[in-house]
């Protein structure tokens, strides 16, 4: 997961590290400590000065709630005070700008792997309560007790929407996280889509469409 208010540097980002990882990013902190329990990232990379919500404040509610969940906070400030602070919150790795991409990839990597189970310990902790539950291995869903069988672009499109639960998702957005290098037409999208509602039974009309922008993920909607 990756949350930082720039789009720019999300877009960086997801292409420097699309191909080894799951990316998810996020603008909002907000929503993206909202969506952390669905999503649960094996990491969090966090901006450190962010205009609506500061990244120590972010980093404190993140450790507060999952200890063991690594973060690793880039700064475009070479500020001692950012580092001092940010150590003294048990952030796990403190990066300035620029950031050379091989290096960050090794340092993700090596928190992860040092990582295990994070979510797993904590059950108790919930960041909210959801009635779905997903099965990375066998690419299944859970609604309510309902269980659902999906094939991998499937799952994890949904999977995808339901992190961005509400939030407009742009067909390119899409593309470029489900799909990334391959090209797939516009088709191919909207076929899964319609599967995906078709094998969700009653619960596919929470996915909904809208006319040549995108899609979203929504308990409200009716």
């Amino acid at each position: 997961m990756i949350i930082d208010d720039l789009l720019s540097n999300l877009e960086l980002y997801c292409e420097a590290l699309g191909d080894r990882f799951h990316v998810y990013p996020f603008t909002e902190p907000l929503l993206a400590l909202e969506q952390a329990e669905v999503i649960k990232p094996d990491l969090i990379l966090l901006d450190c000065i962010m205009p609506k919500l500061n990244g120590h404040v972010v980093l404190e509610k993140i450790k507060s709630i999952y200890p063991k969940l690594p973060v690793i906070m880039i700064s475009g400030f070479r500020i001692e005070d950012n580092l001092i602070k940010a150590m003294d919150l048990l952030v796990d790795d403190f990066i300035f700008k620029p950031v050379m991409m091989d290096e960050l990839v090794a340092r993700i990597e090596n928190k992860i792997n040092k990582s295990k189970h994070v979510f797993e310990e904590n059950q108790d902790d919930k960041i909210f309560t959801s009635n779905i539950n997903f099965n990375d291995e066998e690419f299944e869903v859970t609604f309510e007790g309902e269980k659902f069988k999906l094939k991998n672009k499937e799952y994890k499109l949904l999977k995808y929407l339901v992190a961005k639960k509400d939030q407009l998702v742009s067909r390119e957005e899409i593309f470029t996280t489900i799909w990334k290098d391959i090209c797939v037409s516009p088709a191919t999208l909207d076929t899964h889509i319609c599967q995906l509602r078709k094998k969700l039974e009653n619960h596919g009309d929470k996915i909904v469409t809208r006319k040549n922008t995108g899609f979203l993920y929504s308990e409200s909607i009716q």
